[in-house]
């Protein structure tokens, strides 16, 4: 009643307010309604529906109507309702489904999946380059360890760009340690032959 689906009245009958829109009846299985005075507050509107009549009284109740107002739910039965009307009307009012975006397969082992939006994300918030070795750091992990995950997209976020970030990390403190050892190697081996040309 508060959504206006059903109208009432302080007699207790209500209205279903779409029921004419909705349900057809043959001729011969109509029956008046014997709720007169409700019947005669009401008027069908330009789209078939119940509701009420103007104060004013501009409006009037169609007289030629498929149906009138029913209170006694044995009044029809389902085979009375016209199921292709009821099917039809779904049909044209139904939302769409909406469509799921399609995943494309990325690295080397083609065990990554990401949608188009993903993969944007994903070089908006890293960079092409880390991004692409954070797939294919994920991708190897996958193919050695035959890891399964619902969303590739996050397992990259959440753990694959820091992993590819402490490999590089590594990396370059590694190429520190290499190059002072060949600094001392070099600083040795000068000493060594300043020292031979001084004797």
């Amino acid at each position: 009643m508060q959504k206006r689906y059903v109208l009432g009245f302080e007699s207790g009958v209500i209205v279903i307010k779409h029921w004419r829109m909705n349900n057809y009846l043959q001729n011969d299985r109509h029956k008046s309604t014997t709720y007169i005075e409700e019947l005669n507050t009401l008027k069908i509107d330009e789209k078939g529906a119940y509701t009420e009549k103007q104060k004013d009284n501009v409006y009037s109740m169609y007289t030629d109507c498929i149906q009138s107002v029913y209170t006694d739910k044995n009044s029809i039965d389902k085979n009375s309702i016209d199921k292709n009307s009821i099917e039809e009307y779904i049909d044209a009012n139904a939302s769409p489904a909406p469509q799921k975006e399609s995943k494309h397969r990325h690295g080397e082992y083609q065990k990554i999946l990401l949608t188009d939006k993903e993969y944007e994300n994903l070089v908006k918030d890293y960079g092409t380059e880390l991004t692409e070795k954070a797939i294919a750091y994920v991708d190897e992990y996958i193919a050695r360890k035959g890891a399964k995950y619902k969303s590739h997209y996050l397992v990259i976020k959440k753990w694959g760009i820091d992993a590819v970030k402490e490999q590089q990390a590594k990396r370059s403190t590694n190429k520190t340690a290499q190059s002072l050892d060949e600094f001392y190697d070099m600083a040795a081996s000068w000493a060594e032959s300043e020292a031979n040309d001084g004797t």
